[in-house]
Formats: C-alpha cells, structure tokens, sequence
C-alpha cells in the first residue's frame, strides 16, 4: 500500500482550491517576470513580495468596491491561523498583526498564510465555511493587486493563454 495515498485528499471545495493555487501560483511568477526578484545562493531566484506591495501600496484602496472591501475586511477579522509548535505538539495559533505592520503588509501575511496552510495542510479541525471565506477573500485580494499593474497584468493574461493551451483547460 501507498503510504502516501489520501483517499479524500479534498476537504473542501477542490475547484476552489485549484482556482486559488493557479492564481497564487501565475502571480507569483508574474511578479518575476515584471522584475520583482530577489536571488540568493540557497534559495535562487524568489518572487519580491515586498517590494511589489511597497509599490502599489499608495494605488491599493480596498475600500474601492464592496466586494473587496467585504473580503479584506474578514481577512483582518478572521485571519488565517498558522501552525506553531507548543510542548513537543504541532498546534494551530492565532496569527497576530506585527504592531509595525501596515494595512497591506499585513494582508500580503494573511494571504500568504492562507497559501502555506492549504499548501502544507494539516487543517484540523477542518472549517468549511471559514475555509472557503479566506480562499476567496484572498482571491479577491489577490486579483485586485494585479490590476494596479498593466505590465503585471499583460503577463497574467499572457501565462494564463498558456496554460490553456498547453493543459487544455477551458477555465482557470
């Protein structure tokens, strides 16, 4: 028997899930290709969040619809948990706001939390509602970041052409 085989390896909402992967990973590699880079000799090249968030930082307005507004709102609100590690036991703890942190340096954290824990999984007990409210709200986030760019957003588009044409996906 596989070791590795997970029977139910979704506990979720699997095209949701796939759709946050996709756009975190397109974007993460849009921030390269737009020159937002840091190198090291361990860890090669790497996406620079944080000079890409202190440039749109001043253009960011999450008040600007609804919808975004909703969905940064309940990131501050709602932030994703992390794993720490208390006693000898791997647990879930709260995510607390650095007191130095800005609006958006803080949600750039949240967001990327809620990659790191869809991605190294370990979520019990298991939310789904809670979940599905942090994929999308990052998603939003995520999504809106990208249109203060039209660069950035060329070479979205531009990836996104590809991986439909080479995968054959109909939606992303």
């Amino acid at each position: 028997m596989d070791i590795f085989f997970v029977p139910e390896l979704h506990m979720g909402d699997p095209a949701l899930e796939y759709r946050f992967f996709t756009i975190f990973s397109v974007f993460e590699y849009a921030l390269k290709a737009t020159g937002y880079v840091r190198f090291s000799h361990w860890e090669g090249v790497k996406a620079d969040w944080e000079s890409f968030i202190e440039d749109i930082e001043n253009d960011f307005d999450w008040h600007k619809s609804p919808s975004l507004e909703e969905a940064v709102q309940y990131l501050f609100d709602e932030p994703p948990r992390r794993q720490v590690f208390n006693d000898g036991h791997l647990e879930w703890g709260q995510n607390r706001r650095p007191l130095e942190a800005g609006d958006i340096e803080w949600l750039l954290r949240l967001v990327k939390t809620v990659r790191n824990n869809l991605f190294h999984g370990g979520k019990k007990p298991f939310d789904p509602d809670r979940d599905t409210r942090l994929l999308k709200s990052s998603i939003q986030v995520l999504i809106a970041w990208a249109e203060l760019k039209p660069e950035f957003k060329k070479v979205i588009l531009e990836t996104n052409q590809v991986i439909l044409e080479k995968v054959n996906l109909k939606h992303l």
